[in-house]
C-alpha cells in the first residue's frame, strides 16, 4: 500500500520546496524576458505600429536589429512594415530583400517577408514602376505556397493581378479569398473590387464616417459626385494659421459648385480653443475635430498642414504637405472639369 503524505511529513516538505523552486525559476525566466532589451524594443515597435506611429516603430525596430548585430529577420519585418507606413517603399523593399537571408529555414517568417516585399511593390507601384507588379505577384504566390502564414496573401494577389490588367484572374482570386476570409477590412475591400475592379488600380481612401462641428453626419459614400478638399490643420500650427486667408479664398471661389471643403482639426489641446479660432477667423466651411485621432491615421497624415483632394468618384487625386494656393486651385479645377465630363 502506498504511504500517505500525512504519514511522511518529510516528503510533504520536500514537495513544497520543489513547487516553490519551480515557481521561482518560472518567475526568473519571465523577469529575464521582460528585461531583455531586444524583446522590449520589439514590443515597443509593435505597439507603435498598432498606433500608426510609423517613425517611432521604425526607430524601435532599428534599435532591436542593432541588438542582434543587424541580422534579425523579425526586426527587419517590423522595420519594413514601418517604412511602408511612412511610404518609404524602396526602403521597405530593400529591408525585406536583405532579411530573407536570415530566416533560418522558418517558412512562416519567409512567407511574411515575401508578402511584405510584395506589398511594398504593390503600394509603391506609382513610384517604383508598374513593371515590378509581376515581382509582387511572385511574392504573393510564394507566401500562399507556404500555407496560412499570411491569410490575406490571396487578396493581395488578386489586387496585383487586376493592376496588371488581368482582371478575370484577379477577380477569381478575390472571390476565392472572400469565400474563406473572416469579416474584416480586406474582405470588404475585396468585395468592392469584385464589383468594380477599377478600385484595385486607384487610390481609394478608407471608408469613414464623421459628425461635423455643426452636427452634420458625413460618410465617404455621401461625398460621391463632389470634389472634396480635406484640410488637416491645427489652430496651434503657424503655417496652418498663415494659410487661413488663402483657404478662405479657395472656399469662396468654389461656393455653389460641387465642391466641399472640410477642415480636420489635428492635435488640438482643447475643443474650445479650436472652435474659437474657427469663429474668430470666419471659417464657414465644414469642420471636424479629429480627437481621438481617426482620419489622420486613415490618410497617413504625419505633418500639418496636409491637404488631400478626393474627386467625384471618391479617388484621391492630389496630396500636398504645406499649402500652395495655385497648386491646390489647379487640382480642384481639373477634378471639377472631369466631374462635369461625367455628368
Amino acid at each position: 500500500m502506498m504511504p500517505s503524505l500525512r504519514a511522511l511529513p518529510g516528503r510533504a516538505a520536500v514537495l513544497a520546496v520543489l513547487v516553490a523552486g519551480f515557481f521561482y525559476v518560472a518567475l526568473g525566466h519571465l523577469g529575464a524576458r521582460q528585461a531583455d532589451p531586444f524583446a522590449q524594443a520589439m514590443e515597443a515597435g509593435r505597439l507603435a505600429l498598432a498606433r500608426h506611429q510609423y517613425q517611432a516603430a521604425a526607430d524601435a525596430f532599428v534599435r532591436a536589429s542593432g541588438l542582434r548585430q543587424g541580422v534579425s529577420a523579425e526586426a527587419a519585418l517590423g522595420l519594413a512594415r514601418a517604412e511602408r507606413g511612412l511610404r518609404a517603399y524602396q526602403k521597405a523593399v530593400d529591408v525585406c530583400a536583405g532579411a530573407l537571408r536570415w530566416t533560418r529555414g522558418d517558412a512562416a517568417l519567409e512567407a511574411q517577408l515575401r508578402a511584405e516585399h510584395g506589398l511594398a511593390l504593390l503600394e509603391g507601384a506609382s513610384t517604383l514602376g508598374r513593371a515590378r507588379l509581376a515581382e509582387a505577384e511572385a511574392d504573393f504566390r510564394a507566401a500562399l505556397a507556404a500555407g496560412d502564414a499570411v491569410p490575406a496573401a490571396r487578396y493581395y494577389l488578386g489586387v496585383a493581378l487586376v493592376q496588371q490588367d488581368r482582371e478575370a484572374e484577379g477577380v477569381a482570386e478575390l472571390k476565392a479569398y472572400v469565400a474563406t476570409a473572416p469579416p474584416g477590412p480586406e474582405a470588404n475591400d475585396a468585395k468592392s473590387i469584385i464589383l468594380n475592379p477599377r478600385r484595385a488600380d486607384k487610390n481609394y481612401p478608407a471608408d469613414f464616417e464623421i459628425t461635423t462641428r455643426d452636427g452634420e453626419h458625413l460618410a465617404l459614400a455621401d461625398l460621391r459626385g463632389k470634389v472634396v478638399l480635406l484640410d488637416f490643420w491645427g489652430s496651434w500650427c503657424g503655417p496652418c494659421r498663415a494659410a487661413t486667408p488663402s483657404i478662405a479664398r479657395i472656399y469662396r471661389k468654389y461656393v455653389g459648385q460641387p465642391f466641399m471643403l472640410i477642415g480636420i482639426g489635428v492635435g488640438e489641446a482643447s475643443k474650445s480653443g479650436w472652435a474659437n479660432y474657427i469663429d474668430q477667423h470666419n471659417m464657414p466651411w465644414r469642420h471636424y475635430l479629429d480627437n481621438p485621432p481617426m482620419l489622420n491615421r486613415y490618410f497617413n497624415v504625419h505633418t500639418v498642414p496636409t491637404y488631400i483632394l478626393i474627386d467625384g468618384e471618391g479617388i484621391v487625386r492630389d496630396r500636398q504637405t504645406g499649402w500652395n494656393e495655385n497648386v491646390a486651385d489647379a487640382a480642384i479645377r481639373k477634378a471639377l472639369k472631369a466631374l462635369h465630363g461625367l455628368q
